[in-house]
Parts: C-alpha cells; sequence; structure tokens
C-alpha cells in the first residue's frame, strides 16, 4: 500500500484546499494510506474521511504564523522522516517551499502543483522565487490545471507537467439547480476578498450598469483580512452603493446562496481555475469573467456558456452585465444549460481522479 501526504497550509478557506480534501477522500477510499500536512488548525474546515490522518505543524493556524523559521523547518523535517512518505503531493507555494527545504535528502517521490497563475507568484520576493522554481526542478512530476499553466516551465519541466482540472465534488453533480430565472437582476460573487480579484473594479462596473438598470442587486460572498474590507465598504459608500452592492461575509452554503441569485460575477486580474466560477456554472447561473490568465477561457465560451470581459476594463465588464440583463428567458435558459452542460464534463471528478492515479503510479 502506497503511503501519500497530501500537503497544504490549512484546510478551510480556498480551492487549493477543497482539491486536497476531495483527493485525500478518494485515494483514501481507493486503498491508500493518505495524511494530510498542513500548518495548523481551523474553523470551517472541509470534511476529512476519518481513514485520512491530519498532520499538523502546530494545533492553530496563528500559532504556526507565530513559529521561527528554523522551528518550521524542524518540524516539517520531523515529519516527513517520521511518517516516511512513498510520495508528497504539495499545494501552494508558501508549503511547496517549506517541504522542498524540509525534503533533502529525504528519498520519496515528489508532485508539485500549480493552483494559481504562476506568472504572478511572489513577483516581488526573489528569493521566495527563486527557492519556488527549485521546488519544480526538483519534483518528479508537475500537476498543473491548464495547459496554458505549461509555458511557464522550461522545456526541461515542461516534460513533466500533466494538467489536471479541478474535481466537481459529487454533491455539485448531483445537485439539480433551481429553475431558472426569467430576468437577470440578482448577481453574486464569492471568493476571498483580495486584489487579485480586483472587487474595486467589479464595483465600479456594476455602479455603471445600476445607472441605467437601478434594479440590480449584486452580493459579495468571502473573507478578506479587515483593512481590505474596510476599503471596500468605503468603495460602496462613497459610489452610493449601499442599498445595491452588499458585502455579506463568508458563507459556508455557497451552493445555497447561488440558487438566489440569477448570474454570477468575477472580474478577477489573474485566476488559476477558479473554482467558484466552475460551481456557479455547474449551478447554472449566467456567469462574466474577465478573460484573465489563467483558466477562465477554458471554462468559458464566450456568448455560448457565458461571457467573457477584457481584464482590468471597467467598461467591457459592465457591457457583460447588461448583455445579460437583456438575454430573454429562452437565452437565459440555453446559457444555463450550455455552462452546466460544460463544466459536468470538463471538471469530471472521475476523469480528474483517475488522471492523478495515473501520476501518482507512474
Amino acid at each position: 500500500m502506497k503511503k501519500i501526504i497530501l500537503a497544504v497550509g490549512q484546510l478551510f478557506g480556498g480551492g487549493a484546499e477543497r482539491v486536497v480534501s476531495i483527493w485525500s477522500n478518494k485515494l483514501s477510499k481507493a486503498g491508500y494510506d493518505v495524511s494530510i500536512l498542513i500548518c495548523g488548525r481551523g474553523e470551517n474546515e472541509y470534511q476529512i474521511s476519518r481513514n485520512v490522518k491530519i498532520l499538523s505543524i502546530a494545533s492553530e493556524y496563528n500559532e504556526f504564523q507565530k513559529m521561527s523559521y528554523i522551528n518550521r523547518y524542524f518540524s516539517y523535517r520531523s515529519i516527513l522522516k517520521k511518517e516516511k512518505p512513498d510520495v508528497v503531493i504539495s499545494f501552494l507555494p508558501t508549503t511547496q517551499i517549506w517541504c522542498n527545504l524540509a525534503s533533502i535528502g529525504l528519498k520519496f517521490k515528489r508532485i508539485e502543483t500549480v493552483r494559481n497563475n504562476p506568472w504572478y507568484s511572489f513577483q516581488k520576493n526573489r528569493i521566495s522565487k527563486f527557492l519556488w522554481r527549485r521546488c519544480f526542478n526538483k519534483a518528479n512530476r508537475i500537476i498543473v490545471q491548464t495547459n496554458e499553466q505549461i509555458e511557464f516551465f522550461s522545456k526541461k519541466n515542461q516534460k513533466k507537467c500533466v494538467v489536471i482540472t479541478n474535481p466537481l465534488t459529487p454533491k455539485i453533480i448531483d445537485n439539480e439547480p433551481k429553475k431558472l430565472s426569467n430576468e437577470i437582476r440578482n448577481f453574486i460573487a464569492s471568493g476571498r476578498l483580495n486584489p487579485q480579484k480586483n472587487y474595486p473594479l467589479m464595483i465600479e462596473a456594476f455602479r455603471i450598469a445600476h445607472e441605467n438598470y437601478p434594479s440590480i442587486k449584486l452580493n459579495i460572498f468571502g473573507k478578506g483580512n479587515e483593512q481590505y474590507v474596510q476599503e471596500l465598504e468605503k468603495i460602496i459608500k462613497e459610489k452610493k452603493l449601499v442599498n445595491v452592492v452588499f458585502l455579506k461575509g463568508y458563507s459556508s452554503e455557497v451552493l445555497k446562496e447561488y440558487e438566489n441569485a440569477d448570474a454570477f460575477l468575477m472580474t478577477s486580474d489573474y485566476e488559476g481555475l477558479p473554482n467558484s466560477l466552475i460551481e456557479a456554472m455547474a449551478s447554472k447561473l449566467i456567469c462574466i469573467s474577465t478573460d484573465c490568465k489563467t483558466g477562465p477561457k477554458d471554462l468559458i465560451d464566450d456568448g455560448v456558456s457565458g461571457f467573457l470581459a477584457k481584464t482590468g476594463d471597467a467598461k467591457s465588464i459592465c457591457d457583460c452585465i447588461i448583455s445579460a440583463i437583456n438575454l430573454s428567458p429562452t437565452q437565459i435558459e440555453n446559457m444555463g444549460n450550455n455552462a452546466r452542460k460544460k463544466i459536468i464534463n470538463f471538471c469530471s471528478d472521475e476523469k480528474s481522479f483517475k488522471a492523478l492515479l495515473e501520476v501518482i503510479e507512474n
């Protein structure tokens, strides 16, 4: 029985953590000895099988952040030496660097993953960028989300790359979306509240659209640091949208929130393969996204299964919002069905897991 460790910072919050939860549960069910190595525990963690062991550097994530670099290094190395895994699959740059450094001299196969746009990682930190690239140079395989991400790597490392899309959870596949709306009025956005998602741009584009369509509303779900949230609240107030755009905070049942929406909005400057967009399309929402690098254009066929807007362009996003608002009931139904069909095929969890098994076994 192969012993596999999936390493990630935490088990709550983002798309990478969700993928870890899905893959670890399925690997355990398939008969592998599976553990998840994390920095620390937290609230609202993804559900993990009881057969999967959790290896935590610190009891809580905040405690890990207070640890010295030396203590972090020896904690990672101690766990890896004790567990003696056959394969380690690492997620997200910081965790990848720690695992890479702590594994020097240890004998196990290493699979690195790309969960975001690799060109934007560590733009201002040359040392971290050098260490992150070293992870890929030393890796046995590299899992990317799109073909476009392969272009980031050297020709030597490109040969290690395997494209595996984000898997859909059975809950999303089995969940039959609500009856589609006859008109588009209620918009929703979800994801971490951080600069990458460019929420100020989203709010500005929505402001322009709202001038001509005063009945539209936007609910934004997600959490972020207090300062950034306060900045968004200030923007909403300054643009006189306090009764139009609402910061709803974190929701553990975002799929239920989608049931109360007509359309999904994403205005990111860059992405990997956005889970929030995947889930919205699977829910048959009319989806609008910036055509940022990377991911959205792999998911959305512009005008067929959603709308793609120019990255960083409020007018282009506004035009897409207006196009969605002006869809007829038949067009809404067709686009929603096209979106779900595209995602069910593109992000099949069985297809994703089969590709993962091939990487592990080969």
